[in-house]
């Protein structure tokens, strides 16, 4: 009997899924195991309780999962793509797991926000399939114009903050981070928003710029950038933004997408959160691997949804009070009204969990503008918020060249995933990136 080609095709089509969803379960085993036997014993006092469930748990649990591991993108492929499967990897994943694994989890009362979260993210995950794919005729490029552009607010920023923190700057070991980062906080609004935009938006523009033209000097002045923030503020990520963006586009020009398939990542990461796990007592390079990627990038992502959620459930949800704007016209819990802390929601958990109001415990979009702002409801609402702007850029972005869209949109996923929605559209290139990739002469057309 003769298979056609559109049958051998959707053949491929479930196959492929079906393997993505067993590697997302595996993902979370892994996430699971390693709550159990590190979290749990090592971070416990940080809230990393744990306890045996029930088969049903067990099993609303592993469907929450596979749920996504059904829809969500096969390749890193757009700025869609790559912000969802770093949202599943460091937020979606570790907060169902973590969440249920809690020795405080009661289906009753977190159920719900898991089950809104699930179904946005779904929803979101669908969403970007329905745009359609670009010409190939033709693709857009950054103009020299766009570089330009880029190199001058660079330069601005940079003599400003060189000229501000010269006094201060210094390369700061894992255990000075935090001594540096209060030597390097902003003096005011307009220094932070220099800060933030120079190591998180410019210098990368410029490492994507430069990969996209295969011009090292401009790809040498961006990783310098994030470097010469790193001195500043001692941010982790900005120092390693250089070598994710280069990693990428090298994984992607030299072997097609293979390594940039959503199979390869899952399962490259559960093998090294497997290793953190059963290893981390070995040496302390494996210690600080288990402590900076599992404890620090995976499990306080997962452990801030139920952390915002019961808080802001007890003393009164903030219905994005929190937020710039929004503040004017809606009044802060009454709980907060007189707290010198209020609206850093970071803080106030630092303050009411573990007694330290200097413990800033930053939290994803779903837990500070999600369930803390309105429980359920309220991860609905950034949810959708959160599928209208990825469908835009999708649109906006279907005719630039993949790889300069996707490298763009590297520091815009990391800081999703540790920081508020508004914050990251006004400070991380949200609407920056939204606005320049519709202007026409910061691209250049190039036929196929």
């Amino acid at each position: 009997m003769n298979i056609s080609v559109s049958e051998t095709h959707m053949y491929n089509a479930v196959f492929s899924r079906l393997w993505l969803l067993l590697v997302v379960l595996i993902y979370g085993t892994a996430l699971s195991y390693s709550h159990e036997i590190y979290l749990n014993d090592i971070w416990e006092y940080y809230g990393f309780t744990f306890s045996e469930k029930s088969l049903f748990d067990v099993l609303t649990k592993f469907i929450l999962i596979g749920v996504i591991g059904l829809t969500l993108p096969k390749t890193i492929k757009s700025p869609g793509s790559i912000i969802l499967i770093a949202l599943t990897i460091v937020v979606y994943v570790p907060t169902v797991v973590i969440s249920i694994g809690l020795e405080s989890y009661k289906f009753e009362k977190h159920f719900l926000p898991l089950l809104a979260l699930c179904f946005v993210f779904s929803i979101t995950c669908t969403a970007i399939k329905l745009v359609t794919p670009r010409s190939k005729q033709y693709y857009y490029v950054p103009s020299t114009m766009l570089f330009y552009f880029i190199l001058c607010c660079w330069l601005a920023c940079c003599v400003l903050l060189v000229s501000t923190y010269h006094s201060v700057m210094r390369f700061a070991s894992l255990e000075e981070v935090y001594d540096q980062r209060a030597a390097g906080a902003s003096t005011s609004a307009f220094i932070g928003y220099a800060q933030v935009y120079f190591g998180n938006v410019l210098s990368p523009a410029l490492i994507a710029i430069g990969l996209a033209k295969q011009r090292w000097l401009i790809i040498m002045i961006g990783a310098f950038g994030c470097f010469l923030m790193y001195l500043i503020d001692a941010q982790r990520t900005i120092f390693l933004i250089p070598f994710i963006m280069v990693g990428v586009y090298y994984a992607w020009d030299r072997f097609n997408d293979k390594l940039l398939s959503s199979v390869f990542v899952f399962l490259f990461l559960s093998l090294i959160i497997c290793i953190c796990t059963m290893l981390y007592s070995i040496n302390s390079l494996i210690y600080s691997l288990s402590t900076y990627f599992v404890f620090r990038t995976l499990g306080i992502p997962g452990l801030s949804f139920t952390q915002y959620f019961d808080l802001f459930n007890s003393y009164g949800f903030t219905f994005w009070s929190h937020v710039k704007g929004i503040s004017s016209f809606v009044p802060p819990p009454d709980a907060f009204v007189r707290d010198p802390l209020w609206p850093q929601l970071g803080r106030i958990i630092g303050d009411r969990v573990y007694n330290n109001e200097t413990n800033n415990v930053n939290a994803n979009l779903f837990s500070g503008d999600g369930v803390a702002a309105a429980g359920a409801i309220g991860v609905l609402v950034v949810g959708i918020c959160l599928t209208l702007w990825i469908v835009y850029l999708e649109i906006i972005s279907k005719f630039w060249d993949k790889k300069f869209i996707v490298l763009i949109c590297i520091p815009i996923a990391l800081s999703l995933s540790n920081g508020h929605f508004s914050t990251v559209l006004l400070s991380f290139g949200g609407i920056f990136w939204s606005i320049l990739l519709i202007i026409p002469f910061f691209r250049t057309k190039i036929s196929n």
